[in-house]
C-alpha cells in the first residue's frame, strides 16, 4: 500500500499539516517499509514547497501514481504524477515478477529493506526471499511479522487471523498475544508454558496455557491471568466504576485524569480511588536465603493505601495487614493481626484473596501516585508480583468485567452485582 501526503496530528508530540512524503506499508507483513525503497535524489522529491492533504490518488498504467487536487493552505488544482520504483512494481505494466524486481536492488541496505527480498553475501546479489537456495550463504532478510502480531484482541485474532500469509493465528490467553499457530518458536503448545516467560516458571494455570482459535472460544474461554484493577473518579460511586482492567503485575499509577479542561478545578476536594483485587498463588516460592518467611510489602508514594490478605481464598477471612499514608516513597511490611505468616501454605494449588485499596486527593499536584505489592521472593531486593502468580477475582465462575460489551454480550455477562467494595457482573 502506497500513501502520499496527508495531515498528521499527535497532541503535543507531532504535528504535520501538509505532508510531502511517500509511505509504504506491507499488507502481508503488516509493517511500514523503509524509505530506502523510494528515490532519495532530486528526481524523487515532491516538487512543491508544501505537501498536501484531502487529495485524490489513482494508479495509471500499473506503475504511475497520479495525485489530483487537495489542500495546502489553499485549494490545490495541480495534477502530479509519480512513477513508482521498479523494485516495487513492473516498470512497463507487465505481470509483476518478485525475483526480477529483487534483482534490481544494487545494495544490501535497499535489498533487505524490501520484505520480499534477501541479500546474498557470497555473490552480492539480491534474491526473492523464498529462493534462498540460490545463495551459498544464509540469505539476509528483514523480519516479516505478519498480521498475527498486529491483532490485539482475541476476537480480532480469531476472525482476521484465519487466512494470513504465514498461516492462521491463535490467541494465547496467558500472554494476551496473537501468534501464528505454526511459528518456528513453538506455535501451538508453547503458550503459557515455562518457555514462554522470562522467569522460566510454570504459572498457576499449569504447564500449558490456552490457545484459542475461534470467536466462540474467545467468548467463553478468554479469561486471562493477572490482577483486576478497578478505578473510580470523583465523585466515587462503588456501583459504577470508571475503568476496569486486568493487568500483569501488582504495580499501578494513580492520577486524576479528567476529560475536559477545568474539571480538576470543579472536583478539587474530592478523591480518586483504585482497587487491585485478585488471588495470589505462592506456587511453592521460597524467600531468599537469610529470610525466615516469605514477606509481602506495600510500596507507595503520594497515595493512601490499605492492603487486605485473606487466610484463604474467601472474602470472609480478609485481614487488614498494612496501611500507608504516603507523602513520599514509603515501604511497609504486611503483618497479620496475630503476627502469623502472610501465606500459611506456600504449596501449589493454594491461593489467597488479596485486595489493595488506594486513594488520592484531587489536587493541583505534579506528583503521580504510585503503589505496588512486592515480596522478597527470588532476590534480596523487593520484586513486584508477576502474572504467573496472579489470578483475577471471581466468584462461582463470575469474572470481573467493566461492561457487558467487554465480553461480547455473552451469557456470562448479564447483570451488575454490588457487594461491599466489589463490583461484579455475572
Amino acid at each position: 500500500m502506497v500513501i502520499f501526503g496527508g495531515y498528521m496530528h499527535k497532541h503535543k508530540e507531532e504535528e504535520t499539516c501538509y505532508d510531502n512524503k511517500l509511505y509504504l506499508y506491507h499488507l502481508g507483513c503488516h509493517v511500514w517499509m523503509s524509505h530506502q525503497l523510494t528515490p532519495t535524489g532530486h528526481a524523487g522529491m515532491y516538487p512543491k514547497m508544501q505537501g498536501v492533504y484531502g487529495h485524490s490518488v489513482f494508479l495509471r498504467g500499473g506503475n504511475t501514481m497520479v495525485i489530483v487536487g487537495g489542500f495546502h493552505g489553499t485549494v490545490n488544482s495541480h495534477v502530479l504524477a509519480y512513477v513508482l520504483p521498479s523494485t516495487l512494481v513492473s516498470p512497463d505494466g507487465r505481470d509483476f515478477d518478485t525475483d526480477e524486481a529483487c534483482r534490481r536492488h544494487n545494495s544490501q541496505a535497499s535489498c533487505v529493506s524490501n520484505l520480499e527480498c534477501g541479500w546474498c553475501p557470497s555473490d552480492l546479489s539480491c534474491y526473492e526471499r523464498s529462493r534462498g537456495a540460490n545463495c551459498t550463504n544464509n540469505l539476509q532478510t528483514s523480519q516479516c511479522p505478519g498480521v498475527c502480531a498486529s491483532l490485539h484482541s482475541c476476537q480480532s485474532c480469531a476472525i482476521h487471523g484465519r487466512y494470513t500469509r504465514g498461516g492462521p493465528c491463535a490467541w494465547c490467553v496467558q500472554t494476551a498475544k496473537c501468534h501464528e499457530r505454526d511459528e518456528p518458536s513453538g506455535g501451538l503448545g508453547r503458550c503459557g508454558s515455562p518457555d514462554d516467560n522470562p522467569l522460566n516458571l510454570e504459572g498457576w494455570w499449569g504447564p500449558h496455557g490456552n490457545d484459542l482459535i475461534t470467536p466462540e472460544e474467545c467468548q467463553q474461554l478468554d479469561l486471562r491471568p493477572g490482577i483486576t484493577v478497578i478505578r473510580y473518579r470523583h465523585p466515587i460511586d462503588l456501583a459504577k466504576p470508571d475503568h476496569v482492567a486486568i493487568v500483569n503485575t501488582t504495580i499501578q499509577e494513580l492520577r486524576d485524569t479528567q476529560e475536559f479542561r477545568g474539571a480538576r478545578d470543579l472536583h478539587t476536594g474530592g478523591s480518586t480511588m483504585a482497587h487491585l483485587i485478585g488471588f495470589i498463588h505462592p506456587l511453592g516460592v521460597r524467600p531468599v536465603k537469610g529470610d525466615k518467611n516469605l514477606m509481602v510489602f506495600v510500596q507507595a508514594s503520594h497515595v493512601n493505601a490499605s492492603l487486605w490478605v485473606s487466610l484463604n481464598d474467601t472474602k470472609e477471612n480478609l485481614e487488614l495487614v498494612a496501611s500507608i499514608d504516603a507523602k513520599k516513597v514509603t515501604t511497609k511490611a504486611a503483618q497479620r493481626p496475630n503476627e502469623g505468616a502472610i501465606f500459611t501454605d506456600l504449596s501449589r494449588g493454594r491461593r489467597y484473596l488479596t485486595k489493595l485499596q488506594v486513594s488520592q486527593p484531587v489536587q493541583h499536584s505534579p506528583h503521580i501516585g504510585v503503589v505496588s505489592i512486592v515480596w522478597n521472593a527470588h532476590a534480596h531486593s523487593h520484586r513486584v508480583i508477576s502474572l504467573e502468580y496472579l489470578e483475577p477475582y471471581s466468584v462461582r465462575r463470575c469474572r470481573m468485567c467493566c461492561s457487558c460489551h467487554l465480553f461480547g454480550l455473552s451469557h456470562r455477562c448479564q447483570v451488575w452485582l454490588v457487594q461491599p467494595n466489589l463490583v461484579l457482573c455475572c
